[in-house]
């Protein structure tokens, strides 16, 4: 294996204690099998609204001072970088990113997370191939390793239409949870190196050159949130695959805040605009505003267990077909009309990631 390096993107904003103990938990769990492979580690604190001083910051700084005395010197790297404002989540990144040299690895980090087994996500992503963009872990919610957390999807124009469907439609939301769960029971039990449509920005281990090739690592539109999401588009759009490497572990301790859900909307808006969905962001895309509603007899028969299984899903199919005129994501050219399975087969396919 080529000598590599990583470097880990650390962005704190007031919350130095758990930046430091993800730190931490990664160089514990995975820094002495990194320096004996010969694998480097540069750790960028990216601090928004840094203080002057922050003991916090400066023990661990200190900690792996003494660390690169004590072992495997020239292995490991602390690089401190200050904002005096709240730059935001993603342009702090983009402005260390732009630093960064092209044939380098980057591992995106959370501070509610900790990892193990960088090194085999690192094997796996130099063994992939180029066209390989990224691998991730597999994430668990608890440090039992008991409680998954459910797979990223790649959020497209097929994907929001399900989900709005979903909203009016039961059938097609019991069809659309049972693939979801498939999918999802598929990739836990997964045994080996699996692709992936989407990773989650709470960790991922990326390749910067085919980031520098899709436009850069995070659009500095989006202050925060929706900033991965529009990434694993652009890598989608640029013809990369993605994976997950079932034997790596991440603990993502995610807990949701009033105060984020501001910043989602926000984001959620950019990311409408930015790929062509916003009538979902203007909250068009519903099934009473855009997919002339069934009259109600037909809806009753839908949702009865009197109609065949394909009867309902050709009637479902016209349904979605109309959602999808509405948001201009029907091809003209080869569209055969309402029912047309060439535009909905897609929505079938993606509703169940």
């Amino acid at each position: 294996m080529r000598p590599v390096a990583i470097h880990v993107l650390m962005v704190n904003f007031h919350q130095s204690t758990l930046c430091a103990a993800s730190i931490r938990a990664l160089l514990q769990n995975n820094y002495p099998a990194l320096a004996f492979e010969g694998i480097s580690l540069h750790i960028h604190w990216i601090d928004n609204e840094a203080a002057l001083h922050d003991p916090v910051r400066e023990s661990l700084a200190l900690q792996l001072k003494e660390l690169v005395q004590t072992e495997h010197q020239e292995m490991l790297h602390w690089h401190l970088h200050c904002f005096e404002q709240n730059l935001g989540f993603g342009r702090a990144c983009q402005k260390i990113f732009e630093q960064l040299p092209a044939e380098d690895c980057l591992l995106l980090l959370n501070p509610d997370t900790k990892l193990e087994g960088l090194g085999l996500m690192v094997k796996a992503l130099l063994r992939a191939g180029d066209r390989v963009a990224g691998v991730g872990p597999q994430s668990f919610w608890d440090e039992a390793f008991e409680f998954f957390l459910p797979p990223t999807p790649l959020i497209d124009a097929s994907f929001i239409t399900s989900e709005a469907m979903a909203q009016s439609l039961p059938s097609f939301a019991h069809h659309r949870s049972r693939q979801f769960r498939k999918a999802a029971i598929e990739l836990w039990q997964a045994s080996q190196l699996t692709p992936v449509a989407a990773l989650s920005g709470a960790c991922a281990l990326l390749r910067i050159d085919a980031l520098k090739r899709c436009g850069g690592l995070f659009d500095p539109a989006y202050f925060m949130y929706w900033e991965d999401s529009d990434l694993m588009m652009r890598l989608n759009r640029n013809g990369y695959t993605l994976y997950i490497e079932p034997a790596a572990r991440l603990i993502h301790a995610y807990t949701h805040h009033p105060a984020k859900s501001a910043m989602i909307e926000a984001g959620r808006k950019i990311y409408g605009q930015r790929w062509d969905i916003a009538p979902w962001s203007r909250k068009h895309l519903t099934l009473d505003r855009c997919a002339n509603r069934m009259p109600d007899h037909q809806m009753r028969l839908l949702n009865s267990r009197r109609v065949g299984r394909w009867h309902r899903k050709q009637m479902v199919a016209k349904r979605i077909h109309r959602a999808l005129s509405i948001a201009g994501q029907t091809d003209r050219s080869d569209c055969l009309g309402p029912g047309c399975l060439k535009c909905t087969q897609n929505v079938w396919r993606i509703s169940g990631r």
